[in-house]
């Protein structure tokens, strides 16, 4: 089935939100916002819950007149010209589970998350595949011990 993504633009979710996502153990990967779905024609199930997705945006201020720029004007002016404030924000998704009224075009396989089958390495080898990204676990370091 894949790692999670966003049905409408196809885009996989990534950092803490894929671990989110996955940790939810939806039968499949695909999440839409209420919009997104209101766009389909579709209605979100009563009761339904859904999972923030989290991201980071920046405002750039000129310290001196204090006027809001754009990441391009600001990369144009002296550092010392421009205050950075990021700041995290969220929007909410909804598994295609929750979503009704359309007919969702599935793959063939039915497969479930692993961790609603058993197999967490699944989980990890579908990350290498996706992002070429290995964990390597450290049992021992030098004067350490990590149990």
């Amino acid at each position: 089935m894949g790692l999670p993504k966003n049905f409408h633009s196809g885009k996989v979710y990534k950092g803490i939100n894929l671990w989110l996502l996955l940790s939810c153990g939806h039968a499949y990967p695909y999440y839409l916002t209420l919009k997104q779905a209101e766009g389909y024609g579709a209605k979100i199930r009563k009761g339904a819950k859904s999972v923030p997705v989290v991201y980071w945006n920046v405002v750039y201020r000129h310290k001196e007149s204090g006027e809001k720029l754009s990441e391009a004007e600001a990369r144009k002016l002296p550092k010392g010209i421009v205050d950075r404030k990021a700041f995290l924000k969220y929007y909410n998704v909804f598994n295609i589970e929750d979503i009704e009224g359309v007919k969702w075009v599935m793959p063939e396989s039915g497969e479930k998350y692993p961790f609603q089958t058993g197999g967490f390495y699944r989980i990890y080898w579908k990350v290498v595949e996706e992002f070429g990204v290995y964990a390597v676990e450290v049992r021992e370091m030098r004067g350490v011990g990590l149990g």
